[in-house]
């Protein structure tokens, strides 16, 4: 989660940010981590969280998700290769791709398995001060 701006790109909107939970909040702690949510405009909240009438945007609540789950696995695979474990793959044997909530859901489970801790919780600020 980069905070200051929403996320989309194009967008930019530096005003009435919310934070958006790409997979819900039934992986805790990980799933509220700023390396899993995602700072939005109001507008762009509304399009991957659905509005009565408007639908929800798919194709971008996807791309979140992809973006969100890569940034939690290169955490937890530079955390695991600290401990002198492997990286994590997100394929089948067959080479058919995960999809997004399943390969999070693998690597909060990993994370945990090996003792890999969320990094610490704090406001946006003080989250984007370490990100940059």
């Amino acid at each position: 989660m980069r905070a200051g701006r929403c996320e989309v790109l194009g967008c930019g909107t530096t005003v009435l940010l919310e934070r958006h939970h790409n997979f819900g909040r039934e992986r805790e702690p990980w799933s509220s981590s700023h390396l899993v949510c995602a700072c939005l405009c109001r507008a762009h909240h509304r399009a991957v969280t659905g509005r009565v009438g408007h639908g929800l945007d798919r194709e971008l609540r996807s791309a979140l998700q992809s973006a969100a789950v890569e940034e939690l696995r290169r955490y937890v695979t530079a955390a695991l290769a600290a401990k002198g474990s492997l990286a994590l793959l997100f394929f089948d044997q067959d080479g058919t791709e995960w999809p997004a909530n399943r390969r999070f859901g693998y690597v909060c489970e990993v994370a945990d398995l090996n003792g890999v801790e969320p990094p610490s919780f704090g406001s946006w600020k003080e989250q984007a001060r370490f990100e940059r």
